[in-house]
């Protein structure tokens, strides 16, 4: 799990997690939660790192 405070950096860490992880454990699906100061949450759930990257750029 890592946690960033903003979207920007969320796509990035996407887009660039096959370089940072450091084992060779595949991946099996992107969990993305959304938090914002309200309290309110959105939880979306990708099999497809091109699917998680197009809908955190929704937010961008």
């Amino acid at each position: 799990m890592q946690q960033v405070s903003t979207i920007e950096n969320a796509i990035a860490y996407v887009q660039n997690y096959s370089t940072i992880q450091t084992t060779l454990i595949p991946i099996l699906k992107y969990e993305i939660d959304i938090r914002y100061n309200n309290g309110d949450v959105i939880h979306a759930i990708f099999q497809d790192k091109a699917e998680a990257i197009k809908f955190l750029m929704t937010f961008a």
